[in-house]
């Protein structure tokens, strides 16, 4: 069972990593999540169909968020390299 989510949200003003604590990010504006019993690719392969239908590759940066499984930063790389800015 593989869930991905989605949130979209506006930039929120930067600060220094010991106050990320405290930061308040923006509300998201758009949410999508998916949940299926699928291999990494058949799950990557939607994570671009989404990326381009949410116009990710206009956004400065995409953040990834992940545990370590390898296959996430694998299919991330492929399918948002266009989109994923140092914060990935």
């Amino acid at each position: 069972m593989r869930l991905s989510i989605l949130a979209k949200r506006e930039p929120t003003s930067p600060c220094e990593p010991e106050r990320w604590g405290e930061r308040v990010l923006n509300e998201p504006t758009v949410r999508f999540s998916t949940c299926a019993i699928a291999d990494a690719a058949h799950v990557g392969a939607g994570w671009a169909r989404l990326s381009k239908r949410m116009k990710l590759g206009k956004e400065p940066v995409v953040n990834v968020q992940a545990d370590g499984a390898k296959w996430i930063w694998e299919q991330a790389a492929r399918r948002l390299r266009s989109t994923m800015g140092d914060g990935a």
